[in-house]
């Protein structure tokens, strides 16, 4: 989650070029208002933040500026764990406006508490693999645990940039090496937290199988790849003129809106409403006819 001390501070890219050695990707984060802090909280869920609980745990990622950077060149590092609800947690960690000076932790929001001491890490314009070992995770009644990582410079200058990668969490006393998962497993992980589905390029994606309620309202399930961590609660639709409709016996109907209507772990139902062309009581099938890989369905309400 980016977090940041007002709006607009920050935007957020895929960088696949200025990358550490052995990394697919990394994250470029560049500096859209100036004199503002921002950062990034890595919530982890409770059943599994139970391995470090009561514990230790050791953090390590990788870092780097921009080249060109005028004055952004510090992040700071910490472990932070929840005491509130269960996987129930706030996620804008800092408590309204008091991210601080530089040199200044940010005040935590209520239930969220530093295991570790933070402090200047300083950034070089190559990558740098940091480390926070040895941590005890003793909260009292902790249930969740994150990762906050953020800018502790208030001077930042527009289009100052950081790069993030490699981001380790791990029981034990010792920050082992980074060992990247494999990008399918990864995947499936984070279907967990949030369901798409997104077209693959090809002209046609078949996505759903559904039904028609009139000759203007039909719906769709759209299956999960793997079961949503809660059950869904909303849906967001690149734009309903991606997507078409078969509706037999009539021809392809391309939708006016596709709305969440019901979300389950499993699937979510999706209201298709078209001008017109579908048949009370008959089956359809719901597709994607673009080229691009532009269309897509996110299914929110599972993440932490």
């Amino acid at each position: 989650m980016l977090l940041s001390d007002g709006n607009n501070v920050a935007n957020v890219d895929q960088e696949l070029t200025t990358v550490p050695l052995g990394a697919y990707a990394a994250a470029k984060v560049t500096v859209a208002t100036a004199n503002k802090k921002f950062g990034f909280l890595f919530p982890i869920e409770a059943r599994d933040a139970r391995q470090i609980i009561g514990g230790t745990a050791s953090l390590s990622f990788k870092a780097r500026k921009g080249g060109s950077n005028a004055t952004l060149g510090s992040l700071r590092a910490a472990i932070i764990s929840w005491s509130g609800t269960e996987d129930v947690i706030t996620r804008d960690v800092v408590s309204g406006t008091s991210w601080g000076a530089a040199g200044t932790n940010p005040t935590l929001a209520a239930n969220w508490t530093y295991e570790n001491t933070p402090s200047n890490l300083a950034l070089t314009t190559s990558y740098q693999e940091f480390k926070i070992e040895n941590v005890a995770i003793d909260t009292a009644s902790a249930k969740n645990v994150g990762v906050f990582i953020w800018t502790d410079d208030t001077n930042a200058t527009v289009n100052d940039i950081v790069y993030l990668a490699d981001i380790n969490l791990v029981p034990g006393a010792v920050a082992t090496s980074y060992m990247p998962g494999a990008f399918a497993q990864q995947r499936v992980m984070c279907g967990r937290f949030l369901p798409h589905w997104r077209a693959d390029g090809a002209s046609f994606n078949i996505i759903a199988l559904g039904y028609s309620d009139s000759s203007t309202n039909t719906f769709a399930a759209v299956p999960f790849f793997r079961p949503a961590r809660v059950a869904v609660a909303g849906a967001v639709v690149s734009a309903a003129g991606d997507f078409r409709v078969r509706a037999s016996p009539g021809g392809t109907v391309t939708p006016t809106a596709i709305t969440f209507n019901q979300g389950g772990v499993h699937a979510c139902l999706v209201n298709i409403t078209l001008a017109s062309g579908s048949t009370a009581g008959f089956a359809l099938e719901f597709f994607s006819n673009t080229a691009t890989p532009g269309a897509y369905l996110i299914f929110t309400g599972a993440e932490l």
